[in-house]
C-alpha cells in the first residue's frame, strides 16, 4: 500500500511539472519573454511544438494515473505524431510545414530549422507516447513501457550532463537543432513519471515490490554509465572524473542479484580504461595512470564491500523469510484452533442450554403438579435444582458472550459522554435503589468498538453500585486523561474494596470473591472488561483497599 501511494505521488508530480513547464514556455512564446523560452541568450530555445508536447504529456500522464486510458492515449497522440513527423523531416530532409504551424519563430540560436525541435527531443517524445500506450496493456508490455521511460530519462540526463560539462556534442546531434536545457530537465522528469506509472501498473499483476527488480533499472544503469563516460571524455585526463563510476557500482544496491554488483564494477573498470585512451590529455601521463589506477581500486573496494553487505543482507532475508513462514504457519494454526474453539463454544452453549431448560421446566412441573404431596424438604431440593440450572444457564450464556467480544472489529468515533448517559438510563432502577451519585468529567471522543465499550463501562459502573457499603450510598467518579500515545480512564467508588491478594484474580473468567447469595453475578464481567481493553491495545488494573473503595484504571491506544 505504501509503495502505491508513493508511486502515485511521483506520477502526479511528474505530470504536473511537465504540464507547468509546457504552460510557462508557451506563455513565453506568446508574450515574447525570452527568459522562459531560452533561459539564457546563448542557449537554444525550447521550440513551440516542444512546449505544447510537454503540456500534452503532463495531461496524458495524469489521466493514465487516474485510469482514464482512452483519454490519456488521445491527449498523447499529438505528441507521438509530432515526434514521428519531426524525425521524418530530419531523415528525409524535407519540410512538411509542421515546424512553424502554430507559431512563427524569431529565436533561432543553435537551430538548424526555425521552429523544429531537436531530433533527440522528437525521439524522446515518440518513446514517451509508445511507453504510455504500453502502460495500459499486459504485464510484459507494462515492463517495456518502464524501459522506454528509462530511455526518455536517459536522453534528458545525457543532454543535461552535456550542458554541465559544456560539450555541445552531447546535447546536440551534429549540425542539427540542439536540445534546450529545460527540455533536458523536462525529459528527466517525464521519464521518472513513466517509470513510476509502469511500476504502479505492475502491482495490478500481483507483483511483490519488496522482491522484484524492475527491468527498467537496467536502462537507468546504462544511462548513468553513458553520462559518466561523456563527462569523463570531455575533461582532462588528470581530473578524477572516473571516480563517478563508484555511483554506478552503488547502483547495484537496488538490484538483488549479487553478481550484478561485480558486473557493474567490471563495466566501470572497462569504461575507466576506455576513458584513459580517448579523453583529453591535459596532464602528465604518470598522473593519468595513477588517477586511473586509484579509480579502479576504489571501484573494486566499493564493489567488494557492497557484495559483502548484500551477501549478509541476503542471508538475513532468508532467515526472515523462514521466520515469516513459521509465523504464518503458526498464525494459520491459531486461526484454525480459534475457529474450532468458537464452533465448540457455540455448539456446547446451545446444546447445554436445552437440557438446562428441561431440568428447570421439570422441576417447576413437579412442584406445581405435586404441590400438595411434597413436603418442605423436597420443595427446597427442587428450588436448589432450579437455581443451579438457572445459574448454569447464565454461566454458559456469559461464556458465549465472552467468545463473541470483538467479533465486529469495525471501530467508530465513540463519544464517551453519550455512552455514560446511556448506561445511567439502563441502570436507572439500581441507581435509584442505591441512591448512587456520579461525578463525571468531560469525556473524549475516541475511535473504538462502541458496543464493547458500552459493556465495559456498564460492568464497571454496575459493580461499583453492587459492591457498595450497606450504610453508605455509592459515589462514582469517572475521569479521562489524555497521554502521549493513549487515553487513561478511571472509575472510582467508595465501596467495600478489594484485598491486595485478589487484585489480579478478579480479572480471571468465572472468578468470584463473594458468595452468590451475598452478591449476584457469574464472575465473568471483569473478564469481559479485560478482553475489551486488550482488543484496543490497552491494559486494565485496580487500585483498592478493603473498606476504602476501589479505582479501576484502563487505557486504550489513540
Amino acid at each position: 500500500m505504501r509503495h502505491s501511494a508513493l508511486l502515485k505521488k511521483v506520477v502526479f508530480s511528474s505530470g504536473s511539472l511537465s504540464l507547468l513547464l509546457g504552460i510557462l514556455v508557451l506563455i513565453g512564446w506568446y508574450t515574447d519573454t525570452a527568459t522562459l523560452v531560452q533561459i539564457l541568450p546563448s542557449l537554444v530555445a525550447m521550440q513551440y511544438n516542444t512546449a505544447l508536447a510537454f503540456l500534452l504529456c503532463g495531461i496524458s500522464l495524469i489521466l493514465l494515473l487516474n485510469n482514464k486510458k482512452t483519454l490519456g492515449i488521445v491527449f498523447g497522440l499529438p505528441v507521438g505524431i509530432i515526434g514521428l513527423l519531426t524525425l521524418t523531416e530530419y531523415f528525409f530532409d524535407v519540410n512538411i510545414g509542421l515546424d512553424e504551424l502554430f507559431m512563427e519563430h524569431s529565436i533561432t540560436v543553435a537551430t538548424s530549422h526555425p521552429g523544429r525541435m531537436a531530433p533527440n527531443t522528437a525521439l524522446s517524445f515518440l518513446l514517451f507516447y509508445i511507453g504510455s500506450i504500453l502502460s495500459t496493456r499486459n504485464q510484459k508490455r507494462v515492463q517495456l513501457s518502464g524501459v522506454l521511460g528509462s530511455l526518455v530519462f536517459g536522453l534528458g540526463l545525457v543532454a543535461f550532463a552535456g550542458y554541465v560539462v559544456g560539450v555541445e556534442a552531447i546535447y546536440g546531434w551534429g549540425e542539427l537543432t540542439q536540445m534546450a536545457l529545460h527540455t533536458s530537465i523536462g525529459f528527466a522528469i517525464l521519464g521518472i513519471g513513466l517509470n513510476a506509472l509502469s511500476f504502479l501498473k505492475e502491482f495490478q499483476f500481483k507483483v511483490n515490490p519488496d522482491n522484484y527488480m524492475p527491468p527498467w533499472l537496467a536502462g537507468y544503469a546504462t544511462t548513468l554509465s553513458l553520462t559518466i563516460l561523456l563527462i569523463d571524455l570531455s575533461l582532462p585526463g588528470g581530473v578524477a572524473a572516473g571516480m563517478l563510476y563508484v555511483l554506478l557500482v552503488l547502483f547495484g544496491w537496488f538490484i538483488s542479484n549479487m553478481r550484478v554488483t561485480l558486473f557493474l564494477a567490471f563495466t566501470g573498470t572497462v569504461l575507466t580504461i576506455f576513458g584513459w585512451f580517448f579523453s583529453q590529455t591535459g596532464a602528465d601521463s604518470w598522473v593519468v595512470i595513477v588517477n586511473r589506477a586509484l579509480t579502479v581500486c576504489v571501484i573494486w573496494i566499493t564493489a567488494i564491500l557492497l557484495y559483502g553487505i548484500k551477501k549478509r543482507t541476503l542471508a538475513l532475508q532468508k532467515l526472515y523469510n523462514k521466520l515469516d513462514e513459521k509465523v504464518a504457519k503458526r498464525t494459520r494454526e491459531l486461526k484454525a484452533k480459534n475457529k474450532e474453539m468458537e464452533q465448540f463454544l457455540y455448539i456446547a452453549s446451545h446444546d447445554l442450554q436445552e437440557p438446562l431448560r428441561t431440568i428447570n421446566s421439570f422441576a417447576k412441573v413437579i412442584e406445581e403438579d405435586y404441590e400438595q404431596e411434597l413436603n418442605d424438604g423436597i420443595k427446597r431440593y427442587l428450588q436448589f435444582i432450579s437455581d443451579a440450572a438457572t445459574r448454569m444457564s447464565e454461566l454458559v450464556k456469559g461464556l458465549l458472550d465472552h467468545s463473541r467480544l470483538g467479533k465486529n472489529k469495525k471501530q467508530t468515533n465513540v463519544d464517551f459522554n453519550e455512552i455514560i448517559e446511556a448506561i445511567q438510563k439502563d441502570l436507572a432502577v439500581a441507581i435509584a435503589e442505591s441512591k448512587a451519585s456520579f461525578e463525571i468529567a468531560n469525556m473524549p471522543t475516541v475511535n473504538a468498538l462502541k458496543v464493547e465499550f458500552r459493556l465495559l463501562f456498564q460492568n464497571l459502573v454496575s459493580n461499583a453500585i453492587k459492591f457498595r457499603k450497606k450504610d453508605l450510598a455509592p459515589v462514582i467518579c469517572i475521569t479521562a486523561k489524555e497521554k502521549k500515545h493513549h487515553w487513561r480512564f478511571s472509575i472510582q467508588d467508595n465501596g467495600i474494596g478489594i484485598a491486595e491478594n485478589h487484585k489480579e484474580k478478579i480479572f480471571d473468567i468465572f472468578q468470584r470473591l463473594h458468595d452468590s447469595k451475598e452478591y449476584e453475578g457469574t464472575g465473568i464481567g471483569l473478564a469481559h472488561c479485560k478482553k475489551i481493553v486488550e482488543l484496543h491495545g490497552g491494559n486494565i488494573w485496580v487500585e483498592s483497599e478493603v473498606n476504602k473503595g476501589s479505582t479501576f484504571h484502563f487505557t486504550i491506544l489513540k
